[in-house]
This record gives C-alpha cells, structure tokens and sequence, in this order.
C-alpha cells in the first residue's frame, strides 16, 4: 500500500502503482483551489478507490465523448485510469492520470 494516498482527498499519479480499471460511482462539483484563484471542477468517485479524480479538461472531453454530457449518465461507467507523461501547468512535463474508455 501507498502512504501517499493518504495525504490527499484526490488521486495523483503517485498515488497509483499501476494502470487501473475502475468503475464511476459518482460524479460531484466541487470547488477547489484558493482565494481568487478557486474554481470549480467536475470530481469523480470511483467504487474500488476512496479518493476523486478532478476532471481536468482532456480527461472532462474524453468522459464526454466516450459517455455524453449529462454527467448524470456517468455513473457505472467504466474506465481505465493510465499514469502518463503530461504537460504541467508549468510547462514542463510529468506523471498525470488519463482516462482511457475500457
């Protein structure tokens, strides 16, 4: 088991041993970050993990075109969740979690 998983309420990539196959249990809104800079994100929970994933915007695009709009629709679907190399918001690069339709 990871110690990482619990520093945070939400899933990173460190937070994942492997590529896992998980099915959505609900989808919420909630509002994350600080002061002016908080926003609100889509956050999914899954039935095999405690943690969310926020939804950034490639993985918000594949839930929609793999399972429509209405997030309402999502749960029950199931995915994969892949540790990738990514671009950070800084410019650089590292791990992150992408879905994959399964």
């Amino acid at each position: 088991m990871k110690a990482s998983k619990f520093l945070s309420n939400y899933l990173k990539a460190i937070s994942l041993e492997a590529d896992r196959d998980v099915t959505v249990r609900s989808v919420r809104e909630e509002r994350m970050g600080i002061g002016d800079r908080a926003e609100k994100k889509l956050v999914l929970y899954f039935v095999e993990i405690e943690q969310g994933l926020p939804l950034n915007k490639t993985n918000a695009r594949i839930m929609i075109k793999n399972f429509g709009d209405e997030t309402d629709s999502w749960a029950g679907a199931k995915i994969r969740l892949t540790i990738k190399d990514v671009q950070s918001p800084q410019g650089g690069i590292c791990d992150g979690i992408v879905i994959e339709a399964s």
